[in-house]
């Protein structure tokens, strides 16, 4: 990407890494979990840094396994996003193509939440 002064470095974070809920641990977006604004400061060419932060979704990802195997806790967790649906991986997905695509061109050091309208609160 250096050498040919362009292209897009996607950070991929956590909800709870913008909004911390009670009771988790604490992920901070300034100091290393998805700090595409400090490498979007950096200003390295035309290279894009922007960030994305999934919120509670399906997943084959270790921290969510328990999660899927626990019906009452899904639809519970459902119905407090204002989609009234988790994330699929494609919603995850396709974020992350349009942030990779011409049509994101001038999105650097942002980070899109991607979590149906929800937050925890």
């Amino acid at each position: 990407m250096v050498k040919q002064k362009k292209g897009n470095i996607i950070n991929l974070s956590s909800q709870v890494g913008l909004t911390p809920a009670q009771d988790r641990g604490l992920l901070n977006i300034q100091s290393g979990d998805c700090d595409a604004h400090a490498a979007a400061s950096a200003g390295t060419g035309k290279i894009q840094y922007p960030g994305q932060c999934p919120g509670s979704g399906r997943s084959k990802d270790r921290l969510q396994c328990g999660f899927l195997e626990r019906p009452e806790v899904e639809k519970r967790t459902a119905a407090m996003v204002p989609l009234g649906r988790l994330a699929e991986p494609e919603d995850i997905a396709d974020c992350a193509v349009f942030l990779a695509s011409a049509a994101a061109r001038y999105v650097t050091g942002e980070v899109l939440s991607v979590n149906g309208g929800w937050h925890p609160g």
